[in-house]
């Protein structure tokens, strides 16, 4: 099909585009095939661009402001410094494709795949990225504040330096991410799963992560005041330096965590599983352990002025002969889980 005026057929090849400044605003360049085109410097805000195929092509410093870009094939291709605001690329197959320093504000990203691309310093605010697949994405200094990341896989990716203030990463994978440096307050971690990930120098004031696997990681100068972990497994963490006044723990899963040197002042651990755990010079004033067994025995050399710990309670039978009833104890905190991360 011929464009009127402009003399651009959709099925012709990315020699009809020569390097240099294009305007092919507002074109219609549906199922296209620009393999491999320069398309460096070019006008494509607001064109159709729907399930064309531009792997390899460079794109760096172009205007796709408002294009429409939904189920394009963009292996490997480069977009440098690109204005891709409002851009819709939903469900595009974008991996190792190249996005440093590009502006992606507000686009509709979801069910996007974009394993091993580069986003580094890009700018994503309030963009849609629901079931995204960013594994090993590297996303380091990346302006993500309000996003919508729920259900995305972000497993092994380098989110260090990033702004995720206010995401949502509700269900997200994150096994074995860095998110050394980056800001995650008043995050939605909701139901994450984050095994062996890296939180080192991460700021989590606000948060919610209830029912969030934080298993096998590594809590290093983190401050989470405030911070909304209730039912949360910390199985077998390091949490070192960590600030975490008034934040809630309650029902989490803490068996076999090492705690050194942190502070929990007014934090509430009700009903929170210590077993195993190594809990050492850390600051527990006004904390709240109620319904926990045994749990001032394991706080080693730690302030616990005005802590609550449980009631000791003596509990007489009836009759010689009497049982008790047989009690099976439901562990109400999220069970660890191992995921591949290379999905």
């Amino acid at each position: 099909m011929q464009n009127a005026g402009n003399d651009v057929t959709s099925d012709a090849g990315p020699e009809a585009f020569p390097g240099g400044r294009l305007d092919l605003s507002g074109r219609d360049l549906r199922h296209g095939s620009w393999s491999g085109a320069d398309w460096r410097g070019a006008d494509l805000r607001q064109s159709d661009l729907s399930h064309a195929d531009l792997t390899g092509a460079t794109v760096d410093d172009a205007a796709l402001g408002e294009a429409l870009m939904a189920g394009c094939r963009l292996v490997g291709t480069r977009f440098e410094n690109a204005s891709l605001d409002s851009a819709v690329l939903r469900g595009s197959v974008a991996c190792r494709a190249d996005f440093r320093r590009a502006s992606l504000k507000e686009c509709d990203l979801a069910q996007c795949d974009f394993r091993d691309a580069c986003f580094f310093e890009a700018r994503l605010p309030n963009a849609e990225l629901q079931h995204a697949r960013l594994a090993r994405c590297d996303l380091r200094n990346c302006l993500l504040e309000g996003a919508n990341l729920a259900y995305a896989n972000l497993s092994e990716a380098d989110l260090r330096g990033a702004d995720l203030t206010g995401a949502n990463l509700k269900g997200a994978l994150l096994c074995g991410a860095d998110l050394g440096g980056a800001c995650l307050s008043h995050v939605n971690l909701t139901e994450a799963t984050a095994p062996r990930a890296r939180f080192e120098g991460t700021v989590c004031d606000g948060a919610t992560a209830m029912l969030a696997d934080f298993s096998f990681c590594r809590f290093i100068h983190t401050r989470a005041e405030r911070a909304d972990f209730n039912r949360a497994t910390f199985h077998a963490s390091r949490l070192e330096h960590v600030c975490a006044s008034d934040s809630s723990f309650e029902f989490a899963d803490l068996r076999d965590a090492t705690i050194i040197e942190s502070g929990f002042q007014r934090a509430s651990f009700v009903g929170a599983a210590f077993d195993g755990s190594s809990v050492s010079l850390s600051s527990f004033e006004e904390a709240d352990f109620f319904w926990i067994e045994s749990a001032s025995s394991s706080l080693i050399q730690c302030a616990t002025t005005g802590a609550r710990f449980p009631d000791t309670v003596n509990v007489r039978y009836g009759p010689a002969g009497i049982r008790p009833p047989a009690i099976v104890v439901a562990r109400l905190s999220r069970t660890p889980e191992l995921r591949n991360p290379g999905q």
